[in-house]
């Protein structure tokens, strides 16, 4: 007999429940095998631990604690994944950024319409030729930028996801809730 049969026949051995010609096999087998009688004795040991369970009660509000224990695990793995959305100036940078790389990805295409557009805005519209190569908030340079980081922002929160734009809009109010002069606005 070897180690795998005497393994498949030991818990029948304990039980008494081995026809007597296997008993003898499984009984010389253990007499030679090391592994086999560790395997022998944990098994009776196992069999005396479930002869005498020792019995306990249940506390009545078992039911009330798993369920408690399950709401914090979940409201623990919601708050580690809920990143609040907080605006940063590497934000800003990267929309204007974006932007900026776009348009000079389309002009870069397409040179004929770089050229043809500026001199078609300087012929037609000589003011608004002007108000390009002006400095100062109400320029033309300084509106488009305006433009190109509301698209950035914008695509940057369409990107993020429903999670993100949630709780962007929840720290955005509480934010606001927590400034006195912006509460009277809100």
């Amino acid at each position: 007999m070897n180690c795998k049969q005497a393994q498949q026949d030991l818990q029948l051995y304990i039980d008494g429940r081995l026809h007597q010609r296997r008993f003898s096999l499984v009984e010389s087998h253990l007499d030679t095998c090391l592994d086999c009688r560790h395997s022998l004795a944990l098994y009776e040991i196992m069999r005396a631990a479930l002869q005498n369970p020792a019995l306990e009660r249940e506390p009545s509000n078992l039911t009330a604690l798993i369920m408690a224990r399950i709401a914090m695990a979940e409201q623990r793995k919601v708050m580690q994944s809920a990143h609040p959305f907080a605006w940063r100036w590497g934000d800003a940078v990267l929309a204007a950024l974006l932007g900026t790389a776009s348009t000079a990805l389309f002009l870069l295409i397409n040179p004929s319409v770089r050229t043809s557009a500026f001199l078609t805005i300087g012929h037609n519209f000589p003011m608004l030729a002007t108000l390009t190569q002006a400095e100062g908030p109400g320029s033309i340079p300084w509106i488009a930028w305006l433009i190109w980081i509301t698209v950035g922002v914008g695509l940057t929160l369409w990107l993020a996801g429903p999670e993100m734009r949630a709780a962007w809009r929840h720290s955005l109010t509480q934010r606001l809730q927590t400034r006195p002069g912006l509460r009277q606005l809100w």
